[in-house]
């Protein structure tokens, strides 16, 4: 079953359950899926991917924090708390994070298969490294540590 498949069958339920909360955040979820097939020539060549839909989950997780710091300012808690609620329910189809060590791992394995010697390859290293972590590890981080390893010192 794709990511996908999961998330139209877990509207189902929610809907069942009449758990408004979670139905209306899959509901946007959904479309913001397939507002992304009708409009992108990739996805109709392609097809959808987990991977396309993790990125529209992503850059949901990124509207509502943006919307919760908006609200915090506002003294509106009501509203940020509501954002809060609603990102953490789009966050449970991310696949788990990887910690900081788990990625200095990669990152080294990828270091010494790519033949990287300094600081100029790091395109040539976050490239590798960032498609071994699809979506399992924060790009910040991942260029970070990578940029450490390359000059030679500790994260």
């Amino acid at each position: 079953m794709s990511l996908y498949e999961r998330i139209q069958s877990d509207l189902i339920e929610a809907m069942k359950a009449r758990d408004r909360q979670r139905a209306d955040v899959l509901k946007m979820l959904v479309s913001s899926v397939k507002y992304y097939l009708a409009s992108s020539e990739e996805a109709r060549k392609s097809g959808l991917t987990d991977q396309k839909v993790i990125e529209i989950i992503k850059r949901q997780v990124k509207q509502r924090e943006e919307s919760k710091s908006a609200y915090e300012e506002a003294n509106r808690t009501d509203l940020a708390n509501k954002e809060h609620e609603e990102a953490l329910i789009l966050q449970s189809y991310l696949p788990t994070m990887l910690t900081e060590e788990e990625i200095r791992k990669v990152a080294q394995e990828v270091i010494e298969e790519v033949g990287a010697r300094g600081p100029q390859d790091l395109g040539r290293v976050m490239k590798t490294l960032m498609s071994r972590t699809a979506g399992s590890a924060c790009g910040k981080t991942a260029n970070r540590i990578a940029a450490v390893l390359l000059n030679k010192g500790d994260v």
